[in-house]
């Protein structure tokens, strides 16, 4: 058996096996997650509403301090 061959027949079984494994994992995946909020829902929705209260709460802000926001026209 040729060296091609061999490697032919390699590649085949590793398709094979990468669908019967992909065809045995369910259909459909489901990830949920949630948090509590200690304040009220309408002091909640005007940070998350307003695109500039955005760094008084996001979490990336304090990861990267160097990190730049800059904000375009208002478009409507």
């Amino acid at each position: 058996m040729g060296v091609e061959k061999k490697i032919g027949i390699g590649i085949v079984a590793v398709v094979v096996v990468v669908l019967g494994v992909g065809y045995l994992l369910p259909a459909q995946t489901v990830v949920e997650r949630s948090i509590d909020i200690q304040a009220p829902a309408g002091i909640v929705f005007n940070l998350v509403n307003n695109l500039k209260e955005n760094e008084k709460w996001a979490p990336w802000k304090e990861e990267d301090s160097t990190m730049a926001t800059t904000y375009g026209e208002k478009v409507e």
